[in-house]
């Protein structure tokens, strides 16, 4: 074992002299490696890691959660939106929101909610800022039970205050920052389309990378107070529901889809005017796009590898044949074809492998960047990282046996006669 031990940090040390005697050959080798490593461990790390920040974005939203509008996503994605039939579609109201509320029997909880765009200032006399293309939730009180909702400061609406009408808002931690700095928010008043509303409190900083999936540069107040400050009739509202626990969503939407056909007054032949929308949905959406990016990156990889293989059999050639006297005076004095075949064969895996460690540490720079430059989070992970050295171990196999072989079955004293 011993002897085996030795051959193989022989085989370490002459793959480290070979790529310092040539440094460019050794470049132009490992480079395929390293592009190949960078092509498959980079978009699966790239992938994965939003994939992860999309669905954290998604659970913020409720997976379960399903949405009653005017028109349905899935005829949005799948490039047959017919808009002149969904326009025909009555909006969803609040009149829709309370008789479905009233039917009592429905086991989930809703929320009515309605979405605008605007501007929000703040000023005291001496500091003056503002906010352009803020989102403001138009929102029942209902909203905190059907949204995961957390208050970094200050409070939620009163039952009251929601059902009264009162200007007041909680606003989103970027806006609060944005609007006041290092000032509090908390009991301060903000102009929101023109009209003054009180601030009494912010929620707890979110990220996300879904937009509309974060509530940190939004404004939520009560709808009805909102429905003074904006046409609910130009927005596009919604229901949302959660169903109760224990009860199964495809039970709760049937029995959703009857109640609001009742509500809507339409006979059995006439189709539904609303669409009822899942969260799950957008996962599902990007899906798709995620395993078409995994084999992009496999096929972009897989091509750089089997280039980087080619290369470093070549390499392995030249080196056989520039140390074919070495391999003949070794054999002379006993060395067998095993230790000959190890050494050159392990040396075409420590290449291999230390293209791949150039790769890695390459993926690990560029998510980093990604990082600061984003703001999302990219985790070269521990499987992926063992993904690529095995993938570059399998090259080093691969393109090392035959060397390795032809280096074994050298005759020594032909290999001794040998001129370089």
């Amino acid at each position: 074992m011993k002897l085996y031990l030795r051959v193989f940090g022989e085989s370490v040390v002459f793959a480290f002299q070979s790529v310092v005697a040539n440094p460019l050959r050794s470049f132009l080798t490992l480079l395929s490696i390293t592009i190949g490593i960078l092509a498959i461990i980079g978009v699966l790390t790239a992938v994965s890691s939003l994939e992860i920040s999309i669905r954290n974005s998604v659970s913020t939203l409720g997976e379960d959660q399903f949405y009653i509008q005017q028109s349905p996503w899935e005829a949005e994605a799948d490039g047959k939106y017919r808009w002149w039939k969904y326009m025909r579609y009555p909006k969803i109201t609040i009149k829709d929101f309370e008789a479905l509320q009233a039917v009592g029997n429905i086991p989930a909880k809703m929320a009515f909610m309605a979405s605008a765009s605007t501007t929000v200032e703040y000023s005291d006399g001496f500091f003056n800022s503002s906010g352009k293309n803020v989102a403001v939730l138009l929102v029942s009180h209902d909203f905190y039970r059907t949204r995961s909702v957390q208050i970094g400061s200050g409070r939620y609406f009163t039952e009251t205050e929601s059902q009264r009408g009162k200007n007041v808002a909680i606003i989103g931690a970027d806006l609060a920052t944005s609007l006041f700095g290092s000032r509090n928010p908390l009991q301060k008043s903000i102009k929101v389309n023109g009209r003054k509303v009180k601030v009494i409190g912010v929620f707890a900083k979110e990220g996300g990378f879904i937009p509309g999936s974060s509530l940190d540069n939004n404004v939520a107040m009560p709808v009805s107070y909102g429905r003074n400050v904006f046409n609910l009739r130009s927005l596009d509202p919604s229901i949302m529901i959660n169903a109760a626990e224990g009860f199964s969503n495809d039970r709760l939407k049937n029995m959703v889809k009857g109640r609001m056909r009742s509500i809507r007054r339409l006979r059995p032949t006439e189709e539904d005017n609303f669409a009822i929308n899942e969260s799950a949905f957008i996962t599902q959406n990007f899906n798709t796009f995620f395993n078409r990016m995994e084999w992009i990156g496999f096929i972009i990889g897989i091509f750089a590898m089997v280039v980087g293989a080619f290369s470093i059999a070549n390499i392995m050639f030249v080196t056989v044949r520039e140390r074919t006297p070495m391999i003949g005076i070794r054999k002379s004095l006993g060395a067998k074809n095993s230790f000959i075949l190890i050494q050159f064969f392990s040396e075409a895996i420590i290449l291999s492998i230390m293209g791949g460690i150039l790769g890695l540490l390459l993926v690990w720079g560029l998510m980093a960047l990604l990082r600061v430059a984003v703001g999302m989070d990219f985790v070269l992970t521990s499987g992926n990282i063992m993904l690529g050295l095995m993938l570059t171990t399998a090259v080093g196999i691969v393109s090392g046996i035959f060397p390795a072989l032809r280096a074994a079955k050298l005759d020594p004293v032909e290999a001794i006669r040998t001129n370089v």
